[in-house]
Order: structure tokens, then C-alpha cells, then sequence
């Protein structure tokens, strides 16, 4: 929301306004169904849409997912990164608080990605706060990318330096960052 802003109008009112043309389908189908003026800010619109598309069981299986994160063995830390990061876009009411999150992901992750965090963060990546730890990850990832740009190589020797203008865009057009 931080790219949409409009001197004198409140965020709140410019979700509720946004909101009907981020649907399509089901989405568009259930919120001409609603009473209108039913939904008047965006914390009722937000909870009603979840309430109505993720039932309990559902919201508990993505929880599951995001809690019990473990790297691949042959999958590159950035492969790791953007699907864990893609568990918690499936699953925005998954209620853990960014330091968890990046807590879940360290322990997730295999030991020589774990070491690189500590000595960029001078050996204790957990002493870290929040926005200093998001940002040593994305460097660490860029790094690994950049220089293991597949997966088939990542634990093995460099492969050249890779383009990662596209990988840091991606990441802060999504917020990551």
C-alpha cells in the first residue's frame, strides 16, 4: 500500500476502494453477494474475504507449512528463501510476527547458509533485529544467487557472476525488502 497514496485520504479507505477490482471470480461473485454497506472499513472487509475463502483446516495446514520450513538438500538458498517467502503470501492470516518468521527460516535452513548469516552479522545472526536480519538474508540470497546462479550449482565451485537486477526488484516490489 506504501506505492498508492493520495494527500488527505486515509489508507483504510483507499484498501476498501482498491479491493473490488484485486478480485475476480469467486472473489467478484461473493462481494456482490455481501449488503451493501455491510463492509465498512478495511479490518471487516480483510476478515470477512478470509473468514469466507480460508476455513480453519486450511489457514492450519499453510500454518504447518510456514512453521515446520526445512531447506531442500539440493535446493539453492534462494530457491529456499522465495518458497518460504511464497508460504506466507498463500497464508496471510498465518499470524506469526516477522521475528519468528525470520527465526523459523534460520533453523529452516541448511548449517554453511546458517554460518554465512552469523559471519555477516558478526557470528550471532540472531542478535539481529527484524529489518537488520531481513536485510542480511536478502544479501546473503543475492549473493548466492549471483554467484551459483542454479541450483545445480550452488554447493559446488562459483558459475560466474549472475544478473540480479531482477532478482532485487522482485524482492522489493513485493516488500521482501
Amino acid at each position: 500500500m506504501s506505492f498508492i497514496k493520495a494527500e488527505g485520504v486515509p489508507a483504510d479507505y483507499l484498501l476498501c476502494k482498491l479491493f473490488s477490482h484485486s478480485l475476480a471470480g469467486r472473489g467478484t461473485s461473493w462481494l456482490r453477494q455481501l449488503e451493501p454497506g455491510s463492509l465498512t472499513n478495511w479490518t471487516d472487509t480483510k476478515n470477512a474475504f478470509m473468514n469466507h475463502f480460508f476455513d480453519e483446516s486450511v489457514t492450519e495446514a499453510l500454518r504447518l507449512q510456514i512453521s515446520s520450513f526445512t531447506q531442500a538438500p539440493t535446493e539453492s538458498l534462494r530457491a529456499a528463501w522465495l518458497r518460504y517467502r511464497s508460504y506466507q503470501w498463500q497464508c496471510p492470516q498465518h499470524g506469526f510476527q516477522e521475528s519468528q518468521l525470520i527465526n523459523i527460516f534460520y533453523k529452516g535452513i541448511a548449517k554453511p547458509y546458517r554460518n554465512q548469516l552469523d559471519a555477516a552479522s558478526y557470528c550471532n545472526f540472531m542478535t539481529r533485529t527484524t529489518s537488520e536480519a531481513l536485510l542480511l538474508i536478502t544479501n546473503v540470497v543475492i549473493i548466492n544467487f549471483c554467484s551459483y546462479p542454479s541450483p545445480s550449482t550452488h554447493l559446488r565451485q562459483p558459475n560466474g557472476i549472475h544478473d540480479c537486477a531482477d532478482f532485487w526488484g522482485t524482492h522489493k516490489a513485493r516488500g521482501w525488502v
